[in-house]
């Protein structure tokens, strides 16, 4: 199920979309250029297009695209794809060769969560395409928690948590794009009690999500069992600093899969044993992480009413990119997975924003 109200699902029905450059943090339509400069996406500035002239968005949060055209045009108000918009999508031709910006902030044709994933522009009253796919695939990093307690029974099975988690995540991957690079990390990946609380390792490496990587990742997830207690904050660091160093320019994605809140405190400070620590640090990070342009999204396994306000809380503060199954929201949602989650059609609705049609 989804948990929260936010953005319509509508499942994803396929593979074959492609993955959007740019991790903009406010979205807006794009526009045919004034005096060929980029400006800020804050003050609905012009984009990089022709030097023909074009009058700044009507709203404050109408954010400059990439687009290129011939005519003016202007960056586009709340109604035309601006940010937060209810219907982004491109734009209606205008006269004299005008037209208004097209396809602007991150969700394409949804409008909402900001960004410039998908900033085209009108050109003579006609939607064109921006710089939008030039930089490279989406990289997603899975961050699966496989500490002793998702060796417990999953509610309404038989099998462990670990086992619902796992044959989830397996048939997630199958109906993914390959034109993802995902790459994979267990924690804590350590027995009990361990020093340090974490092994810092890539348990898959990063590379395009082909039949020789989904065997990768499936052959890791087969291979492992649950074990150690759960280093939340130095698992999340790590993986942060794993994307940032990706040569990539195109989007990057933490997906947090976890059944609980975390036994240590950065730096593997705790027992790891209850009382746990407080994770209101780690949406900090979290938050730190979304402002570099690197997405979270967060599945719960089941877990506690404290686990699910956290992931909550990371699923806001990582961006809103986690599809939703009420309406509108910029807070995005965790999927609280159960025994019957599509986890690869919650991803592929989660990662849609991302998208693009060259």
């Amino acid at each position: 199920m989804w948990a929260k109200s936010g953005r319509g699902v509508a499942l994803w029905s396929g593979i074959g979309w492609a993955i959007a450059c740019g991790t903009s943090e406010r979205g807006g339509a794009g526009v045919s250029g004034a005096s060929g400069r980029p400006d800020a996406l804050d003050a609905g500035g012009a984009g990089r297009g022709a030097p023909s002239g074009g009058t700044a968005g009507t709203s404050s949060k109408a954010g400059a695209g990439d687009g290129a055209g011939s005519g003016a045009g202007r960056a586009g108000s709340n109604a035309s794809g601006g940010a937060r918009s209810g219907s982004g999508g491109a734009a209606d031709a205008g006269s004299s060769g005008a037209g208004e910006g097209g396809a602007g902030g991150s969700l394409g044709g949804n409008g909402g969560r900001g960004g410039s994933h998908a900033g085209g522009a009108g050109a003579s009253g006609t939607a064109g395409s921006g710089e939008t796919c030039s930089g490279g695939a989406t990289s997603l990093l899975l961050l699966v928690d496989t500490s002793l307690s998702m060796a417990d029974r999953a509610e309404g099975s038989a099998e462990s948590k670990w086992s619902v988690t796992r044959d989830a995540l397996l048939q997630g991957l199958e109906v993914l794009p390959s034109s993802l690079e995902v790459g994979m990390v267990f924690f804590p990946h350590v027995a009990v009690n361990s020093t340090p609380c974490f092994d810092e390792i890539l348990s898959v490496p990063f590379a395009p999500l082909d039949t020789q990587q989904r065997a990768s990742l499936a052959s890791a997830l087969a291979s492992t069992e649950p074990d150690g207690n759960t280093p939340t904050y130095d698992a999340y660091a790590y993986v942060v600093e794993q994307l940032a160093a990706l040569l990539s320019q195109g989007p990057k994605v933490v997906v947090l899969v976890t059944d609980g809140i975390p036994g240590y405190e950065l730096g593997c400070l705790g027992t790891g044993l209850p009382p746990f620590v407080a994770w209101d640090n780690l949406v900090t990070m979290v938050a730190a992480a979304h402002e570099t342009g690197i997405e979270t999204l967060a599945i719960a396994v089941q877990g506690s009413p404290d686990t699910h306000e956290m992931l909550q809380a990371i699923a806001s503060a990582g961006g809103g990119l986690g599809s939703c199954a009420g309406g509108p929201s910029s807070d995005g949602c965790f999927l609280n997975m159960d025994v019957s989650s599509d986890v690869g059609a919650w991803l592929g609705a989660s990662l849609e924003p991302l998208s693009c049609v060259p």
